[in-house]
Order: C-alpha cells, then sequence, then structure tokens
C-alpha cells in the first residue's frame, strides 16, 4: 500500500474532520513519519517537509524517502549486509576529553566536518546505488537522514473508533534498525580514530564534526578523514568555550559589507 502523501498541515485538519463526524481511522507514527488510514485509503506525511523560514520542501523530497526505502527492500539489502555492532546503544555521536573543566577557553580551535557523513557512509557499504547517491546529494540535508533513520524507528498504532479519543493499540519495533545504526556504528569509530591520532589536544566531537585545540591536530584529523575516503569541512573558529554541560564555539566572519559577524553555537550535554 503506497499512499498518497500530503501536507502535514491537511493531514492534521483532516484528522481532526473525521473524529469530529466520528469516523474510524487508525495511524501509525514512526519519528518524523505519520501515516493515516481512512475508508481504505492510506495518506503519509512528514514533520520535516518545512525548511528554515516555514517553506515547505518540495514534494519530491518527501518522495525520495519512498524511493530509498524501495530500493533497500527491493534488492534485500537488509539481508544482504550484516550488522557491524553489538549493540545500537553501544555506539556513542558525542565524546569530551577528561582534561577541560568549565570556563576554560581555548583561542585557536579547529571544527573539522565529515560531509553527507551518513549518507557518503550508506553509498560505501552498498546500501543505495550512484544514482540515488547523486540523488541524494541534491536532497535536504534532513530528508536524506530521514531516508535511513526510517527504518530504525519504533512505530507506534493508534485507532479511533469514532467515540472519544484515539488509542494507541501497539507498538512494532523496527526490523531492520542497522541500515541506520551500521552508518552511525562506522562514524562512530572514524571519530574515536580521529580522538586517539590528536591526543590531548582533542576537545570533543559531535557525531560527525571534530573539534580540536589547533591547526596541527586539525591536519591529523584530515589524514585520518581522507584515509577514510570522506571529504570534510574544515574551520578555524575565533575560540571555543567549555561550560558546565557543553561546549560555546565562537566563529567571527566578514560580511559582504565589510563588517565582522559573531556567530556563537552551543552544544548542550551533560558531560559529568
Amino acid at each position: 500500500m503506497s499512499g498518497i502523501l500530503v501536507s502535514y498541515d491537511s493531514m492534521i485538519k483532516d484528522i481532526e474532520y473525521y473524529r469530529e463526524i466520528g469516523e474510524k481511522y487508525r495511524l501509525e507514527r514512526s519519528g518524523n513519519s505519520l501515516a493515516f488510514f481512512i475508508n481504505g485509503v492510506k495518506y503519509y506525511t512528514s514533520t520535516v517537509n518545512t525548511s528554515k523560514g516555514g517553506l515547505a520542501l518540495p514534494s519530491k523530497q518527501l518522495f525520495f524517502i519512498q524511493k530509498v526505502k524501495h530500493h533497500i527492500m527491493k534488492n534485500d539489502l537488509v539481508n544482504k549486509i550484516k550488522k557491524n555492532y553489538r549493540k545500537a546503544s553501544n555506539i556513542g555521536y558525542v565524546s569530551v576529553t577528561d582534561d577541560c573543566v568549565e570556563g576554560e577557553v581555548f583561542e585557536k580551535p579547529y571544527s573539522i566536518d565529515i560531509k553527507q557523513a551518513y549518507w557518503e557512509t550508506a553509498y560505501k557499504a552498498g546500501w543505495i546505488n550512484k544514482e540515488i547517491y547523486l540523488q541524494g546529494l541534491s536532497i535536504d540535508k534532513r530528508i536524506r537522514l530521514a531516508a535511513l533513520g526510517t527504518f530504525a524507528k519504533r512505530v507506534y498504532h493508534y485507532e479511533f473508533n469514532g467515540k472519544g479519543e484515539e488509542t494507541m493499540v501497539g507498538i512494532a519495533e523496527p526490523k531492520y534498525p542497522h541500515v541506520f545504526f551500521n552508518q552511525a556504528n562506522t562514524i562512530y569509530k572514524v571519530m574515536e580514530d580521529c580522538r586517539g591520532i590528536v591526543g590531548t589536544d582533542f576537545l570533543f566531537y559531535w557525531t560527525d564534526g571534530v573539534y580540536v585545540k589547533n591547526l596541527d591536530a586539525a591536519k591529523k584529523v584530515e589524514q585520518v578523514l581522507r584515509e577514510c575516503g570522506y571529504e570534510y569541512k574544515t574551520e578555524r573558529l575565533h575560540r571555543i568555550i567549555r561550560d558546565y554541560n557543553g561546549f560555546q564555539t565562537i566563529e567571527k566572519r566578514k560580511t559582504s559589507d565589510g563588517n565582522t559577524e559573531t556567530k556563537t553555537k552551543s552544544y548542550k550535554y551533560n558531560f559529568s
């Protein structure tokens, strides 16, 4: 049952309408996805269908999630490609140096981010073919991530019997979570390699980005990423400050009118 793609706002209005008139329906919620079944018809939508500024993403981008899923299932890749991890809970996404205290300031730090980390990893591992890979590079990064992440989400089933409120009738565990977690584990291992090679110059990593104290450390991280076949973006930051529950990065850039723009970003996490 492929279903009909609709906007999120439209689906919510339809759900409210059928509830008001007492029409039976059922829902499936999974991560950013929502499927609505009414009178034998399936409608689906996603909460990632709005971009920055509230503008709707093109429908073809949401269809892309289904295209990736169809390719993976049609080619039985969920069985042909095995898990590369023991437990998903063992996969790390954030790590910080132990030699760092609240209020400490680093004046010459660098960030090194892998470009399209999970998407690139999925391509290298054979989850997607070249045509899908190249198409994905022109798709919003949230859609690329959702195309893989949908395999790792629980599905919550709800029913409305025509009276009262919706009732949750069951939870389905994901059948093939390794479609997503294989990529996460690969990037985790790369991040750990980067951490190991820079030693005491390491500050923290956050999913697929490494933050280090100086240029020499940044060069070492770049070498690791090149050896792993990843493209990356390296930036010289103005400073990094260790907060009580994470880090704060500060960038200063020249604007087209000659002024200086300051950009601050917080990475909140309890590292205690």
